[in-house]
């Protein structure tokens, strides 16, 4: 119906249940330490992977995912994909299998997480994959984040690590923010450095 998040679902005492197009466990790791979330210094510049055929950090579509109840701040999602691409016939395989292990409580969150994604029939290079764990600590008006993954398996078989730390700061209406990621990868001219830096002001909640 929509390409943001779009399902349909039932909820109880027992998990959550869904179906539909909506973020993966993995991306969603990544958003809760994304300090630049949806704007120009967003770390999906480099963690997404430079695989054109599958990326991570996305929505994917015919999607069913399970998410647990909480316990002690613990929770875990599992989601599956049958087919990712809207184009794709009867003999492609870009099926989509991503799960996750999350605690949030109090003043912490921390996730851990495993993706990996079928390419389309006849697509050279392995299968990609990707090994996630970002969080986040607040301390008052502080928040220290970080993140750090590894892709194996990229279109052009080549492998690459992204890491980097951010940190916020709040003070009354104002957001004073900074993060840095790298990029380092097995193919010749592929690293890349990002760096952002960035002040915001809340005039109201509705604004």
């Amino acid at each position: 119906f929509a390409s943001r998040n779009t399902f349909v679902g039932l909820q109880g005492a027992y998990g959550i249940v869904r179906v539909g197009r909506f973020d993966t466990p993995v991306k969603l790791i990544g958003r809760q330490a994304e300090l630049f979330q949806d704007q120009v210094g967003d770390a999906r510049n480099l963690t997404r992977g430079s695989n054109s055929s599958a990326r991570f950090d996305e929505r994917p579509n015919n999607s069913i995912a399970y998410t647990s109840p909480t316990l002690a701040g613990f929770y875990g999602i599992v989601q599956y994909a049958s087919n990712t691409d809207n184009a794709a016939t009867k003999d492609d395989s870009n099926k989509l299998v991503s799960a996750a292990v999350n605690y949030a409580q109090g003043p912490a969150f921390v996730g851990v997480g495993y993706e990996k994604d079928g390419l389309p029939s006849g697509t050279a290079g392995r299968d990609p994959s990707v090994v996630r764990l970002a969080g986040y600590y607040d301390i008052a008006s502080w928040r220290i984040s970080a993140l750090w993954q590894s892709i194996s398996g990229t279109l052009s078989n080549n492998d690459e690590d992204v890491y980097g730390l951010g940190v916020r700061y709040v003070y009354d209406a104002w957001t004073f923010k900074a993060q840095g990621y790298h990029l380092g990868s097995s193919g010749a001219s592929k690293d890349g450095t990002l760096l952002a830096v960035g002040a915001e002001y809340a005039l109201q909640k509705a604004v």
